[in-house]
């Protein structure tokens, strides 16, 4: 009886801080708003807006998972390549940063080899195949990554793409280009990584990568979450948190140590939107709100989406317009920006 009533005591503290967060970024959001406005104003006026493309959006056609009780993580099929942008904090973000290096690629050879280094869910082995290059998708998971090999239609490709699943250190080939998306900040060491990466790299090969930016909001939740795990002793789940928190400035010297010249470096997910919006107001959702309204949903049998309940705060029309401050700021606010699109080449 004593355990019973001090679980009800908790869920009920529980319940009122989530209500307090609620209230609070419900607050925070009309202040917000307010304060921004008149930027917002001026930024629709002035211009600035993201990039945007008529882009495949999509690998092709999906098939029916086998086990859908077994939810894919990371699953990016329905979204546009990183290789050209990304649909993310309810912005549709676009950027030329590869395109132009993908083209000098395709002019001077016939049948390019590309290698996508933690290829994930293939979303951009399958757009380098679309575009002609022979690729090699590295993934230490085999199971998961081919469940998402079969749900493509590779129909349409000339050259599908080899599924490599052994260490890298095994790996004998060489390329053109490669990819790492999402990839080194999982790394327990990345530097090992890299230097292989380079080494199968042919003279004058690119090397593509997109890395968080450490003055980020969410990266610096994600470091204090990471401190906390291991001083539970909680393990982490393989390649899902971020390991590596690293500044832009230190990002290329880890990349020029291990034997890359960066040719590009480009930033990414504007400050207002990443920081001020969605980070600001999203993660005390995430955190304290959104978990306990979705238990007290179970509880009375309704259904409960924290996702959508999150991005309500953040709606795409508004995104919109503060993505265009954001563009118009870049200048200003470059250093903070969210993600650090780099190419290199050996």
């Amino acid at each position: 009886m004593v355990t019973k009533l001090t679980k009800l005591v908790l869920f009920g503290l529980r319940l009122v801080w989530a209500l307090v967060v609620l209230l609070a970024v419900c607050v925070a959001w009309v202040v917000l708003f307010v304060v921004f406005l008149p930027f917002l104003i001026v930024a629709a006026i002035v211009g600035g807006q993201s990039e945007q493309g008529e882009l495949s959006t999509t690998g092709g056609k999906f098939e029916p998972e086998a086990d859908p009780s077994r939810p894919l993580i990371f699953d990016r099929r329905h979204d546009v390549s990183k290789l050209f942008g990304c649909n993310t904090r309810n912005v549709q973000y676009r950027w030329n940063v590869f395109s132009s290096r993908l083209e000098e690629i395709r002019k001077r050879f016939e049948s390019p080899r590309a290698m996508d280094f933690g290829a994930g869910s293939l979303r951009d082995s399958y757009e380098l195949a679309r575009l002609g290059f022979c690729v090699t998708a590295v993934d230490l998971d085999p199971t998961v990554t081919q469940r998402y090999y079969r749900s493509y239609d590779w129909s349409a490709v000339r050259c599908p793409p080899t599924i490599f699943t052994e260490p890298i250190e095994t790996l004998k080939s060489d390329f053109h280009l490669a990819i790492a998306f999402d990839v080194i900040e999982h790394l327990e060491d990345p530097s090992s990584y890299c230097r292989r990466i380079h080494s199968l790299l042919n003279e004058g090969g690119f090397f593509f990568s997109i890395v968080p930016n450490r003055r980020s909001i969410f990266e610096r939740y994600f470091k204090h979450s990471n401190t906390k795990q291991r001083a539970k002793g909680v393990p982490f789940v393989p390649g899902v948190p971020h390991l590596q928190f690293k500044l832009p400035e230190e990002w290329e010297k880890l990349f020029a140590d291990c034997g890359f010249k960066i040719v590009q470096h480009d930033m990414a997910i504007g400050f207002f939107v990443n920081d001020c919006w969605t980070g600001l107001l999203g993660l005390p959702l995430r955190v304290y709100v959104t978990p306990m309204l979705a238990h007290v949903a179970h509880i009375l049998g309704k259904s409960f989406n924290q996702v959508a309940f999150e991005e309500r705060f953040s709606p795409p029309w508004l995104m919109k317009r503060v993505d265009a401050l954001d563009q118009l700021c870049k200048k200003q606010f470059a250093s903070r920006f969210g993600w650090n699109l780099i190419v290199a080449t050996k």
